[in-house]
């Protein structure tokens, strides 16, 4: 799964924490790799976020294009 979000009216914080918030309730329910391409407001926290929640699930990308590349490489076992 590719999550690519420009974050304007919602803040790339939020929507780390949501991610982060969502595999934890998951848990092992949770079976999909994601790649999350974070922009706009506050996208250093948003990052950050998802790198110390360190989710063996979620590939952090910096880039459109690299997210599309790693969620393309997921999906075919690459």
């Amino acid at each position: 799964v590719f999550v690519n979000v420009f974050g304007g009216i919602t803040a790339c914080d939020a929507v780390a924490n949501g991610i982060v918030s969502a595999l934890e309730i998951l848990g092992d329910e949770a079976n999909k790799p994601l790649v999350v391409r974070l922009d706009g407001n506050n996208v250093e926290e948003g990052r950050r976020i998802l790198a110390e929640a360190n989710h063996p699930l979620v590939t952090i990308a910096d880039t459109m294009d690299e997210g599309a590349d790693k969620a393309a490489a997921l999906a075919y076992g690459k």
